[in-house]
């Protein structure tokens, strides 16, 4: 945490302010340069929807973002598929903020540092600190998504103090912020936030942990540490 803490102090230091300092992979949306999201739901739509355990938690906590995130199925009517079923025509599809061929894609955001700046801080002691760096990454990330501040979901979600903040509270939002990027899932498997459930009539009853080792890497290195189990759980999946 002490180190992480460091590196953040020193990004901030030259140059990571806000969210239009964030270094983002552009697409201009034609051809072979375009959002990766919205290359995939134009091509095969309806293969991917809004699962029900974040379209729920977003609702229960009138999320302003929820409306960039996913489309209504029916006018303003959100919902998402159960971990066994996403049918169709009853889930949301993925909304505007990621299914735009133009969308730019996060690398290093303003919005990721305060939240590993959020959690750093609590894991050292620093709970005062965790909870500013936590109200920053949530007005950030509403401002970031929707283009405005949101008074009402700030009061009830940014507004955390010394006495208030929890890791819980921390990487829900984190959740929420970071959504269609990976580090969720690493995050998820760090510290088993949030309470997921897996499909129960999947062929492995169980979230993976680790993706299996790639065809190309098992037949041209020589070196590679081959993975097939996708439950076994990596170095930092305690």
């Amino acid at each position: 945490a002490t180190d992480a803490i460091a590196y953040l102090d020193s990004a901030y230091a030259n140059g990571l302010a806000d969210n239009t300092t964030d270094l983002n992979a552009m697409f201009d949306g034609g051809g072979s340069s375009s959002n990766q999201w919205g290359a995939f739901n134009s091509a095969r739509p309806n293969y991917i929807k809004m699962g029900k355990f974040f379209i729920d938690t977003m609702k229960a906590t009138s999320d302003p973002r929820l409306a960039y995130y996913a489309d209504p199925v029916d006018t303003t009517w959100y919902a998402g598929g159960t971990t066994s079923n996403a049918d169709a025509n009853s889930s949301s599809d993925i909304g505007i903020y990621a299914d735009n061929l133009s969308s730019p894609m996060p690398m290093v955001s303003f919005i990721e540092a305060k939240f590993i700046e959020a959690e750093c801080k609590l894991r050292s002691g620093d709970a005062a600190g965790a909870a500013l760096a936590h109200n920053d990454g949530v007005k950030a990330s509403i401002l970031k998504v929707t283009g405005a501040p949101n008074a009402t979901y700030e009061a009830a979600h940014a507004s955390e103090t010394a006495g208030t903040i929890t890791l819980s509270k921390i990487m829900m939002e984190k959740y929420v912020a970071l959504f269609t990027q990976v580090e969720t899932w690493c995050d998820w498997r760090r510290t088993n936030i949030p309470s997921l459930v897996s499909n129960p009539i999947g062929a492995v009853n169980a979230i993976p942990r680790i993706l299996p080792t790639s065809r190309d890497e098992r037949n041209y290195n020589p070196n590679a540490t081959v993975v097939t189990n996708i439950l076994t759980h990596c170095w930092f999946d305690m």
